[in-house]
């Protein structure tokens, strides 16, 4: 009987790490898609550009609701979630260049190119965000909401706020795949 129970505790012990391996992949790829919003912050405000840019907003909207749905995730749900995540990172830009101002410091040369380095990046993390995505759902169907925590502990930036973090987490629990 004691045999029995280590294998069936063992057995969920495993079952509990898978899922949340997934869940942990998602939110490691938004913590490094935002990481890179001081970065952008830097080359806009060296090159005096608005953090905003509703064109280019538009584009990689676009972009990320086609890429899911050809990866197998509503288009409709995922929109929200980069929404969310576009927003996320204007606020940090935001953030970022008001902290640069009131501490009298300016931006420091940005080290990398938006447009040949940074942006290529940030599409390549957002295509793996969406798989990462489409393969939790697959095996979990939601992010449950007991993940909070761990995505809060993960996607910690300095300048990213709690309520943009729970708008991100909320949006990505509302993520389907294409045939729910």
């Amino acid at each position: 009987m004691i045999r029995l129970l280590v294998v069936v505790l063992g057995s969920l012990w495993l079952i509990a790490e898978a899922s949340g391996a997934n869940g942990k992949k998602v939110f490691d790829l938004i913590y490094q898609r935002l990481s890179y919003m001081e970065e952008v912050a830097r080359f806009k405000a060296s090159h005096q550009l608005p953090v905003e840019d509703i064109e280019r907003e538009r584009v990689v909207l676009d972009e990320a609701i086609e890429a899911a749905r050809q990866t197998g995730l509503n288009g409709m749900s995922t929109e929200a979630f980069f929404l969310a995540l576009i927003d996320a990172a204007k606020s940090i830009q935001y953030r970022a260049r008001a902290d640069w101002i009131i501490s009298d410091q300016a931006a420091t040369e940005p080290t990398k190119d938006l447009i040949d380095e940074i942006r290529p990046t940030l599409l390549r993390i957002g295509e793996r965000i969406i798989e990462a995505i489409k393969e939790h759902l697959e095996e979990e169907s939601s992010f449950e909401g007991s993940l909070y925590s761990h995505f809060g502990s993960i996607v910690d930036l300095k300048y990213l706020s709690v309520t943009h973090k729970r708008m991100l987490f909320k949006s990505l629990q509302a993520i389907k795949l294409a045939d729910q």
